[in-house]
């Protein structure tokens, strides 16, 4: 523990000296920053999670109940997320850093939601998130009806039984579900919902705007990601682009918000964090990162 506490503190110590850095208005010491940010916030994700020992290849002896497994995955998806993003950024992948992003906030936002609402919600996220396994299910029965099974068509079914018996879920209900919504509500419906009942946190309403939004076209693949990520336009004629795109700190900086906030929302609801030791580093973190945000809004005005 005390090597824990060694590393926090000097995590802490890191955060002050960048508010008195002069070159923040530079493109390498922003993106230097950005970077060594998002390090020490997957290092303290991973204490907040509780899997970090004296030895960090020793896994913790944290477990969990069902319910709250829930919460600790979505972290954890969140910490995954959030490392594959800050590697793709390290190596200059522009476009393909931005998946990450809505999925980052997808999961920060049902994540947050379930902290909200509490088991009954979180029993039915788990109902729902087997609408595309129940399908599978109802394709081999019906299989099953016509002739015998062959060996792999077994084995899916008995994974997916098995999978239901493991959370108390019957198939027969989950095949006469008509309803795959987590509580009857879209995901903008969940949105609004944190819009109204977490006041104190994200601006909810612009992340789902700019982060789900945007984000949207690397993803699917829109024309907006096609024309300005995959193809060069030359006299009106378009070639095939197949350099990456150079990220810039907008690739980071915003993004590192989800899941700092991520984990100062796992602490408050573990209560694992009594004395806000960890909290209080997020918070600074956080700071940090909207510091540097409008440090890096003034070095683009300034370029123009």
């Amino acid at each position: 523990m005390e090597k824990i506490i060694k590393e926090v503190e000097e995590i802490d110590k890191w955060i002050d000296l960048c508010f008195q850095r002069g070159d923040l208005l530079d493109y390498n010491s922003l993106m230097d920053i950005g970077i060594q940010t998002a390090n020490h916030i997957r290092k303290l994700s991973i204490i907040t999670i509780g899997s970090m020992t004296e030895d960090e290849h020793h896994q913790g002896d944290k477990n969990f109940e069902l319910c709250d497994a829930v919460i600790v995955g979505h972290l954890v998806r969140i910490f995954k997320l959030y490392d594959q993003l800050s590697y793709f950024i390290s190596q200059n992948k522009g476009e393909i850093s931005s998946i990450f992003s809505r999925l980052i906030f997808e999961t920060f936002v049902i994540m947050k939601y379930l902290i909200i609402k509490g088991e009954p919600s979180i029993k039915n996220y788990i109902k729902v998130s087997f609408k595309s396994t129940i399908k599978e299910y109802d394709f081999i029965k019906n299989i099953e009806r016509k002739r015998e099974l062959s060996d792999i068509e077994n084995r899916i079914r008995y994974k997916i039984e098995n999978r239901l018996r493991n959370v108390e879920l019957d198939p027969t209900e989950l095949l006469n579900n008509r309803n795959w919504n987590l509580d009857n509500l879209t995901f903008k419906d969940i949105v609004n919902f944190l819009i109204d009942n977490d006041p104190d946190g994200l601006n909810w309403e612009r992340s789902y705007l700019f982060v789900f939004g945007s984000s949207s076209a690397f993803i699917h693949g829109t024309w907006y990601d096609i024309e300005i990520s995959h193809l060069t336009k030359v006299d009106g004629k378009y070639f095939p682009k197949m350099e990456y795109d150079k990220v810039d700190p907008r690739y980071i900086l915003p993004q590192s918000i989800f899941p700092t906030r991520a984990c100062i929302d796992f602490l408050k609801w573990r209560k694992s964090d009594p004395v806000n030791f960890l909290t209080n580093i997020f918070l600074k973190i956080e700071k940090l990162l909207l510091y540097l945000n409008e440090m890096d809004e003034i070095r683009i005005k300034n370029k123009k």
